[in-house]
C-alpha cells in the first residue's frame, strides 16, 4: 500500500489477500467498504470499492471509478479510469462492463466472515480451522446456496 497525496480506507472485516497493490490517484484516494473481498494480485488505483464486493483475481480497478455495493468484479477484469458501476452489479471483460445484476450480499459477506475467522485464528496462534469452525462455515455456505 501506498498514498504519498490521499488517503487509503480499508472497511471493518475486508480482506486483502497476497500480491495485492493499493495506491491512490493523483487526484483520488482509495477507499474499500466493509465486509470486502480483495483477491490475489488485485491492483486498486485511486477508487472506491462499495460495501459486500468481492474483486476477483488479477483485476485493476482504475483511478475515478466506482464499483457499488453488494458487486462482484470477475477475475483479470480492467475497470478504466471513472466509470461508474451501481449497485449488485456482476462486472466483467476489458475493459469492464456489466454482465449481469444480482444481490451478491449474501456471498461477500460469507466470503468476508471465513476470512475473518481465519485471521483471528491466526492472532490465537492456530493455523488452521478447526473441525467446528469448518463444519459452522459449511452450513452457513449451504443454507445461503438454498435460498
Amino acid at each position: 500500500m501506498r498514498a504519498e497525496m490521499h488517503e487509503i480506507k480499508i472497511g471493518a472485516r475486508t480482506n486483502i489477500q497476497d500480491f495485492v497493490m493499493v495506491h491512490v490517484g493523483s487526484t483520488t484516494p482509495t477507499i474499500v467498504g466493509d465486509d470486502c473481498s480483495i483477491t490475489h494480485h488485485v491492483t486498486l488505483h485511486g477508487c472506491e470499492i462499495g460495501d459486500q464486493c468481492l474483486i476477483g483475481i488479477n483485476a485493476t480497478i482504475m483511478d475515478g471509478a466506482k464499483i457499488g455495493a453488494n458487486s462482484i468484479i470477475a477475475g483479470h477484469t480492467i475497470v478504466n479510469e471513472n466509470k461508474v458501476f451501481p449497485e449488485n452489479s456482476i462486472i466483467a471483460g476489458v475493459p469492464g462492463k456489466i454482465i449481469g445484476e444480482n444481490d451478491n450480499s449474501d456471498r461477500t459477506i460469507f466470503n468476508a466472515r471465513f476470512y475473518e475467522t481465519i485471521a483471528r485464528n491466526y492472532a490465537k496462534g492456530a493455523e488452521r480451522l478447526t473441525p467446528e469452525q469448518l463444519a459452522a462455515l459449511q452450513k452457513r455456505a449451504s443454507s445461503s446456496d438454498r435460498e
